[in-house]
């Protein structure tokens, strides 16, 4: 199996037609780990309402024929009740897999935890049921202190703690967790639990004209980012 991750696409629609070109041409699922919207000062995107940005987003799944994981970031606000899982809810399609909802693709079961879904650990065995088992999890903050956030000297960009939390003792341990938030990671990848999960973040570049991205080959068992001379990654085995 092929993946395509991205995250923080920030409504740019150049990135979006990018993305689905890539997929398609590559017969890959494409797995987008929040923030598809923008805040409306940000950017070429300023003016755009989230209202217009979600009815563009919504018409932009709608024609994407492929398979398609979606997951909600801060920016992916709903503008009527502030939670994310109205409109994006909304975009399910029998090859659309979204927030609070798993699938299982060509054998790897992928799972979508909402942005406003705490995995912490007290909660695990009552609201687990849709992330438990997951081989892929996409999850928009990364793992709190992971080498994929910006250390520990900005709270806003020091990952999720019920993540980390929920890592450390679930017996489901994902092989793969993707994220975004972090425009700027230390890294764009960091082995967990162990080296038996790797997280994957690529970043954000306000001034690149395509969307960083990590390709992920679970036939080969390897990643790699498509910015300059980055290594190859290799998946924890299983």
């Amino acid at each position: 199996m092929l993946i395509l991750h991205s995250a923080d696409i920030h409504f740019r629609k150049t990135w979006f037609a990018y993305l689905a070109r890539e997929a398609t041409k590559r017969k890959a699922v494409l797995a987008l780990s929040g923030d598809l919207l923008s805040d409306r000062i940000v950017g070429t995107r300023r003016g755009t309402s989230k209202e217009e940005q979600i009815e563009w987003v919504a018409k932009w799944v709608e024609r994407y024929e492929g398979e398609l994981v979606l997951s909600s970031g801060n920016h992916d606000l709903d503008p009527l009740s502030d939670r994310t899982d109205n409109w994006l809810r909304s975009l399910a399609r029998p090859n659309v897999t979204v927030d609070g909802q798993s699938k299982v693709i060509d054998g790897v079961r992928f799972a979508c935890v909402p942005f406003f879904h705490p995995m912490r650990a007290q909660g695990i065995g009552a609201r687990a049921e849709f992330y438990a088992g997951a081989q892929v999890l996409l999850h928009h903050e990364p793992p709190f202190l992971a080498d994929t956030t910006g250390g520990g000297n900005d709270n806003a960009m020091s990952g999720s703690i019920d993540l980390d939390d929920y890592l450390a003792i679930t017996p489901t341990l994902p092989q793969i967790v993707l994220s975004g938030h972090v425009h700027a990671p230390r890294n764009w990848f960091a082995y967990l639990a162990g080296n038996r999960t790797v997280n994957f973040n690529p970043g954000y570049s306000e001034s690149r004209s395509i969307p960083r991205i990590v390709t992920i080959d679970t036939s080969k068992n390897l990643a790699y980012l498509n910015t300059g001379c980055n290594p190859v990654v290799k998946l924890p085995i299983r």
